[in-house]
């Protein structure tokens, strides 16, 4: 993905699907949807995040404590 598709699909004011290899930044770009969610003031709890194994939604996880204080974040739960 370029940088521009990365901008556009983690701009949260808009539908995205992204379709891409391992290793592309799917996930990153989510973390990214988040934050700007929670920047917009978005409560966390109206925030639903799905991903298709553990090791995306640590990533995700991880990604998000880099950047937001622990008493910020969504809660994260397995369906």
């Amino acid at each position: 993905m370029s940088l521009e598709q990365q901008h556009e699909a983690s701009d949260p004011r808009f539908s995205a699907w992204v379709e891409a290899s391992a290793g592309a930044g799917k996930t990153k770009i989510l973390t990214d949807r988040v934050l700007r969610l929670l920047l917009a003031g978005v409560p966390p709890e109206r925030i639903l995040c799905l991903t298709f194994t553990k090791a995306a939604a640590a990533e995700m996880a991880i990604g998000l404590l880099r950047v937001c204080p622990l008493g910020h974040l969504p809660a994260t739960q397995p369906l």
